[in-house]
C-alpha cells in the first residue's frame, strides 16, 4: 500500500468535494465541535484545594469527618432551604436534564447520518468517478446504514465501557472500608485502590486500542460491502487478522495527523480571530435580541423561573451553533479527512481499485455551482 498516495487521495478528495465539507460540518457539530484541545488548566489554582478544613491538619479527611459533612448536608436540605426552593431546584434540575437528553439524542442521529454521508460519499465517488450533490449524499445518510453504524459502536464499544465500570467500581470497594470508620487503613485503602485502579488501565488500554482499530474498519464493512453489523465486525476482525501490518499503520497516521492538528490549531486560531469575533457578535444579535423578547415577555406574565431557564436552554446553543461556527467548520475538514484514509485504505484491503482524484467539474456540479441547485 502506498500511505503517501493514500494520503494526497484522501486530501484531494476532502479539498475538492465540498459536499463534504456540509457533511465534515454536521459531523464536527454532532461531537461538540472544537478541534481544539483546552491546556492551561492549572490544578495548584483550583479554589477546591484552596479551601481550609476546619479540624483537618492533614489533606485526608478522616470517614468521621466525612459522614459528619454529608449529615450537615442533609440536615441542612430538609431543614434551613425552603420547601418552595427545593421544589424549584427539583424542576430546574428536570428541565436540564430533559434537555441534555434531547441533544444527546439529536447530536447521536446528526452524527451517524453525517459519518454514513462521508463514508458512502467517498465510496460512490470511488465506484464512480462522479461527485454526488448534497442532496443525494443527506439520502445517504438517512438511511439504514446510520442505524449500523450506531449498533457497530454498540457491540464493540460497550461491553469495554462495562468492563470498564466495573473495574472502576471493583477499585473502589476497597474506600468502603476507609469510609466504614476504619481510619487506621487510609494509607492502606488508598495505596490498594490506586493499584488496582492503574492494573486496570494496564489491562484495558490495549483493549481500548483494538477497539478503536476494528471499529473504523466495521463501519466500512458495513458501508462499502453493504453489511449487517454483526457481519461487519465479523468481516472487519478477518481483515485485519489478514493485514495487520497496513491496518495499523493507517490507524497510526491517522492518529499522528490528529496529534499534528492538535498542535496546529491554536495558530490557526489565531488567524481566524477576526472572523471568530464576527460571529460571536451575530451571534449575539441573532440570538440575544430575540431571547431578550422572550424574557421582556415572560417578565411581564411574571412567568417562574423555569420559564426563563428554558429560553436559555434554547438560546444557548443556538448561539454557539452561530458563534463557533468557524470551529465546526475547521473541525469538520479534519475529520473529514481522517476519515477518508479508512474508507481509501479498506478499499484496497479487499481488492478495490483507488481512484485518483475529483474532477473539478463534477465538483462544481455536485455542490450546484454550476446549474444554481
Amino acid at each position: 500500500m502506498d500511505y503517501s498516495h493514500l494520503l494526497r487521495t484522501a486530501w484531494q478528495l476532502t479539498w475538492r468535494n465540498r459536499v463534504l465539507w456540509i457533511f465534515g460540518f454536521f459531523l464536527a457539530l454532532s461531537t461538540a465541535g472544537s478541534p481544539f484541545w483546552i491546556y492551561g488548566w492549572d490544578a495548584d489554582q483550583s479554589p477546591l484545594l484552596e479551601y481550609q478544613w476546619d479540624g483537618i491538619d492533614n489533606p485526608f479527611i478522616s470517614p468521621s469527618q466525612l459522614r459528619a459533612a454529608l449529615d450537615e448536608l442533609a440536615r441542612l436540605i430538609r431543614t434551613d432551604i425552603p420547601a418552595e426552593v427545593r421544589e424549584l431546584i427539583v424542576n430546574i434540575a428536570l428541565v436540564v436534564v430533559v434537555a441534555l437528553i434531547t441533544w444527546w439524542a439529536v447530536a447521536a442521529v446528526l452524527h451517524y447520518v453525517s459519518e454514513t454521508s462521508t463514508i458512502t460519499l467517498v465510496q460512490r465517488q470511488q465506484e464512480t468517478g462522479q461527485v454526488d450533490r448534497w442532496r443525494a449524499g443527506l439520502n445517504l445518510g438517512w438511511s439504514a446504514g446510520a442505524w449500523r453504524l450506531f449498533v457497530i459502536d454498540l457491540l464493540l464499544r460497550l461491553p469495554l465501557a462495562l468492563l470498564a465500570l466495573a473495574w472502576l467500581a471493583l477499585s473502589a470497594a476497597p474506600l468502603l472500608i476507609w469510609f466504614a470508620g476504619d481510619e487506621r487503613l487510609t494509607a492502606a485503602t488508598i495505596a490498594l485502590s490506586g493499584m488496582l485502579l492503574l492494573s486496570g488501565g494496564l489491562v484495558l488500554s490495549p483493549a481500548a486500542a483494538a477497539v478503536a482499530l476494528i471499529t473504523p474498519i466495521a463501519r466500512r464493512a458495513c458501508l462499502v460491502e453493504g453489511l449487517g453489523p454483526l457481519t461487519a465486525v465479523r468481516r472487519a476482525w478477518s481483515v485485519l487478522r489478514a493485514n495487520p501490518g497496513p491496518a495499523l499503520v493507517v490507524g497510526l497516521l491517522v492518529l499522528a495527523l490528529s496529534l499534528l492538528w492538535s498542535l496546529l490549531a491554536w495558530p490557526l486560531l489565531a488567524l481566524i480571530l477576526p472572523i471568530s469575533i464576527s460571529t460571536v457578535i451575530i451571534g449575539g444579535l441573532v440570538v440575544g435580541l430575540p431571547a431578550a423578547v422572550l424574557i421582556v415577555a415572560a417578565e411581564t406574565l411574571e412567568a417562574g423561573p423555569v420559564v426563563f431557564v428554558i429560553i436559555g436552554l434554547l438560546a444557548l446553543p443556538a448561539f454557539l451553533l452561530i458563534a463557533l461556527a468557524p470551529l465546526f467548520f475547521l473541525g469538520g475538514l479534519v475529520k473529514v479527512f481522517l476519515a477518508n484514509p479508512w474508507t481509501l485504505a479498506y478499499r484496497q484491503l479487499i481488492g478495490l481499485p483507488l481512484r485518483a482524484t475529483v474532477a473539478p467539474s463534477t465538483v462544481k456540479q455536485a455542490t450546484g455551482l454550476a446549474t444554481g441547485d
